[in-house]
């Protein structure tokens, strides 16, 4: 076939979004819309093979459809992740491998889109770190796409041998409106898992496949065919402006680059005589086009080593630009021509295409199990009883480091207390899960309660360890604060009504059970502020998270057993993977904000007769800055909530604090004039 040079721009275009996209966000929020033009892209140039195939003998061959995909993405695919499990060997910790190669894995075998989908759905996993290949994921939708596209196709042509025509536009039209429809709803509904599925993609390439239904539009009416094309180009660089993370993508709002794609190819403007089709003859276009494959897997390595090398973005972004157009243009002269256009490679038999990929996908798991299987030296973390003598101190230290120390263990879901990531003990909704997290000798003679979200759900270890005679029961629910406030689920649009359920069954069922002897009650506050169903923001949001606090303590302090405000701290702004070394990190407004709220919560737990526990200080300076690690000790699993080895030794200091809460709650109440006092605001 020849190559078009208005597709080979869109291409040129689409690579150019993302790079930029991925090194400098802030210029392009909306660059990710290139891979939306390349989905196009492939659901035209694809479709149109096959159709001439089917139109031309009748049939389509599928050995051989897929030993030519085979040919021309494997090659440069593997090369590609086997640089990526090299670089992660080279630049990360061991501790911080198997993230970054089970994403490898799962790029080898083109199934990234579905994992990643996994990981931005999974609560526990959804603050994990980028991972070295999971740009992949797109690949992976588009391989799917080839898998099943030609099979809808010889399935259509057997069921309408004389109407091959009308059914493919049949089947085309019925895939682009229900993977559109879908697409829209699920953008709403689960945004993380509308953005990597390949059944709100499939539209995308149906639009592709549309154009080749389309009637051509007549030579001589070159002006037209121009107009067209300059719209089409103005439609996606609108994209690529207006659009942003934040927007419930792709949905409805994909159809901006996807229908300015759409309007380029249609035009078909490589035989005029115009403007825009000198820019796309341009030699520098031209090669972007031609390497845009390579150009697309090189630069996202990069993009995740360069902060291991430069904290200056300035600096780290042209060593990633410069160093992806040298690495892609020798992959695509050493490696993607001679398999795609080599005279070898094109007579060697079908069956061996299908052993390079089998091989190539088996080695490249080998490799990785093996290295999972390496024994990797484990780090001592500081002395946490001394450490516990003096947060404050220890925490000044850090602060005044040049360097990070490496953690004791790597951060993400795996660092997450097992009682939420194994025993499931975030997720009690009903009364068939109520007994799921029950701890505790059985024949204790005390009773405590844990109600409140994931905040509360990562203190569990530090509750068990520090009491470790009482029986421990969790009725806890991930995302659902205790405040008496609607709020949507942070991958989710619509209002997280089993919350609303779960908080009136949880004070039924404590206000009828007279064996438990201390309530213990814990949520986020800043992340609650943000998923309000309201919508509201500054003090709007905040005298409504007040008012629901008020309303959620005066039902909690009308339970029969004394009931603890445990506070979580500010969230971490002192992030040893992203950030300049600990003496850079400065206290940031948000910490101030969350403190404001932890306060506010404090003080109406006080007033309304529940026992406040601020832990503020095991985990942040007096000026806020809350570092992540402290010595060698992995504090925060996730940026914001605690490991579970942090959290076990926090045990025994959080005990005695919230006893010390407790007897200074029955001083008050003991003492009138001390009561009358703690009344007021």
């Amino acid at each position: 076939m020849t190559k078009r040079k208005d597709i080979q721009a869109l291409r040129a275009i689409a690579v150019s979004l993302v790079l930029i996209f991925h090194v400098w966000p802030a210029v392009m929020q909306g660059g990710f819309v290139g891979v939306d033009v390349f989905f196009v892209i492939s659901g035209y140039l694809i479709c149109g093979i096959l159709l001439r195939e089917l139109r031309e003998t009748g049939s389509i061959s599928l050995s051989n459809f897929w030993a030519r995909r085979i040919r021309r993405l494997l090659p440069a695919a593997f090369v590609t992740l086997l640089f990526c499990l090299l670089l992660v060997l080279a630049v990360f910790h061991p501790f911080l491998w198997r993230d970054h190669l089970l994403g490898i894995v799962a790029s080898a075998f083109y199934v990234q889109n579905w994992h990643l989908a996994w990981v931005a759905t999974d609560y526990a996993a959804a603050s994990n770190e980028a991972t070295i290949a999971q740009h992949f994921w797109s690949l992976a939708v588009e391989e799917q796409f080839y898998l099943v596209w030609p099979l809808l196709l010889i399935a259509m042509a057997a069921l309408f041998p004389a109407r091959q025509r009308r059914a493919g536009l049949a089947l085309t039209l019925s895939i682009f409106a229900v993977s559109l429809a879908y697409s829209v709803y699920e953008s709403h509904e689960v945004k993380a898992l509308a953005y990597f599925s390949t059944f709100t993609r499939a539209w995308e390439f149906a639009a592709g496949a549309l154009i080749l239904y389309l009637p051509a539009i007549k030579s001589e009416r070159a002006g037209l065919r121009v107009a067209l094309a300059w719209a089409g180009i103005a439609a996606i660089l609108a994209g690529a402006f207006i659009t942003s993370t934040e927007d419930p993508f792709p949905g409805y709002i994909a159809l901006l680059p996807v229908l300015g794609t759409m309007l380029v190819i249609y035009a078909a403007i490589d035989n005029t005589e115009s403007g825009l089709v000198r820019v796309f003859s341009l030699r520098p276009v031209r090669w972007m086009g031609d390497a845009s494959y390579s150009v697309y897997l090189w630069h996202w390595p990069l993009v995740i080593v360069a902060p291991h090398f430069s904290r200056d973005p300035v600096v780290a972004g042209v060593f990633v630009v410069a160093l992806t157009l040298l690495l892609a243009g020798l992959c695509k002269r050493y490696v993607e021509d001679p398999f795609h256009y080599g005279a070898r490679a094109k007579s060697a038999p079908l069956a061996t295409w299908y052993k390079f990929a089998a091989t190539g996908m088996t080695s490249l798991l080998a490799v990785v199990i093996v290295i999972r299987l390496l024994p990797v030296a484990e780090i001592r973390p500081v002395d946490l009883e001394e450490y516990f003598e003096d947060p404050r101190v220890a925490i000044e230290e850090t602060l005044l480091l040049r360097e990070w120390p490496t953690a004791n263990e790597p951060p993400g879901r795996s660092a997450l207390p097992p009682e939420w990531t194994e025993d499931n003990c975030l997720d009690i909704v009903d009364d068939e899960t109520a007994d799921r997290c029950i701890y505790g000798p059985p024949d204790a003679a005390q009773t405590m309660v844990l109600i409140g979200d994931s905040w509360a759900n990562h203190f569990l270890p530090a509750l068990r360890s520090g009491f470790p005679d009482w029986r421990i029961r969790v009725l806890t629910l991930g995302q659902c604060p205790i405040a008496r406030v609607d709020v949507k689920q942070f991958y989710r649009s619509g209002p997280f009504d089993a919350c609303t359920t779960h908080k009136e069954s949880v004070l039924e069922r404590l206000a009828g059970d007279s064996t438990v002897d201390l309530i213990v009650a814990a949520d986020a506050n800043y992340s609650t502020v943000t998923r309000l169903v309201s919508g509201h923001i500054g003090v709007e949001a905040y005298q409504e998270l007040k008012a629901g606090y008020q309303t959620a303590y005066a039902d909690l302090a009308l339970l029969p057993a004394p009931v603890v405000v445990l506070e979580s701290p500010p969230m971490a702004n002192c992030l040893s993977r992203h950030e300049g070394p600990p003496r850079a990190c400065i206290p940031t407004h948000n910490a101030t904000y969350q403190h404001l709220l932890t306060q506010m919560k404090l003080g109406l737990a006080a007033q309304l007769g529940l026992a406040p526990v601020d832990t503020v200080g095991y985990f942040c300076s007096a000026e806020l800055v809350c570092p992540d690690i402290i010595g060698t000790t992995l504090v925060r699993a996730d940026g914001a909530h605690i490991s579970g080895r942090f959290a076990k030794a926090l045990g025994p200091v959080l005990a005695n604090e919230i006893f010390y809460s407790l007897e200074a709650l029955k001083h008050i109440r003991q003492t009138p004039q001390a009561a009358s006092s703690a009344s007021r605001p």
